[in-house]
């Protein structure tokens, strides 16, 4: 089951949580970084298509007080939906379980940071 909170719910409907949730559960997630200084979360997400969906995630600048909960999330993706569809929700999915795991957000390599990925 998919983490809920309210950024979550307030961002994208049940079934686009739900679907995002498969595709996380599924390993379709390939990739997730988040380049911090900007505020921003990268994603590659296998789908239909051949080559995998790309999404770029705008986080707010801080997390709600005392925690690591953002209240909003704006994504856009390369597939035909194109903004907050389930593979936006799949990639911040990987991204909460990571920090929930570790206590950390994946961080940006050299490359990924500037976006030559």
């Amino acid at each position: 089951m998919f983490p809920s909170n309210h950024a979550l719910d307030e961002s994208f409907d049940r079934p686009t949580l739900e679907k995002g949730d498969l595709l996380k559960a599924s390993g379709q997630v390939l990739e997730v970084v988040f380049d911090e200084p900007r505020g921003l979360l990268r994603g590659e997400v296998m789908g239909s298509a051949r080559n995998p969906y790309v999404q770029t995630i705008q986080l707010p600048r801080k997390p709600l007080p005392g925690r690591q909960v953002f209240d909003h999330y704006t994504g856009f993706c390369s597939c035909p939906v194109g903004y907050n569809c389930k593979h936006v929700a799949a990639v911040l999915f990987e991204f909460l379980e990571e920090i929930r795991y570790t206590g950390r957000a994946p961080e940006a390599t050299p490359s990924s940071a500037t976006g030559n990925t």
